[in-house]
This record gives structure tokens, C-alpha cells and sequence, in this order.
């Protein structure tokens, strides 16, 4: 049976913004190329326009309690 603590894939959310589509098209571009991934559409956020882009964690979670 495996604990609540277990070691599972994690993932880094992020959602990239700017204020029009030029603007957020390079933003996700420049995020592509460090490893981010789309997650989802290009959509209205506030007075903008948003994306959420995902990221693999690779650093391994040290785990406090049992230090």
C-alpha cells in the first residue's frame, strides 16, 4: 500500500500573459523554447490575453519529515 508521500510526476503550471496577439505569441515562443509546454488555447485573461503552459518538475522533493 503506498503512502500518501509517494514520489509521483509533478508538474509546474504557469500562465503567460500579454495584451495582444503578437505580444503573447512571442511570450509562448520564448517559454517553448526553456522547456514549457501549451496546456491549453490562447484565451482572454483580465486586459489580456492568457495561456497556461506546463513544465515536467526534474528536481526530486526532499521530504522534511523524515529528516
Amino acid at each position: 500500500m503506498a503512502g500518501w508521500r509517494e514520489e509521483r510526476p509533478r508538474k509546474l503550471k504557469k500562465v503567460v500573459t500579454g495584451m495582444n496577439p503578437g505580444t503573447i505569441e512571442r511570450v509562448i515562443k520564448s517559454h517553448e523554447d526553456r522547456g514549457w509546454v501549451r496546456a491549453s488555447d490562447v484565451k482572454k485573461n483580465g486586459n489580456g490575453l492568457g495561456c497556461l503552459m506546463t513544465m515536467e518538475n526534474k528536481k526530486k522533493r526532499r521530504d522534511k519529515a523524515c529528516k
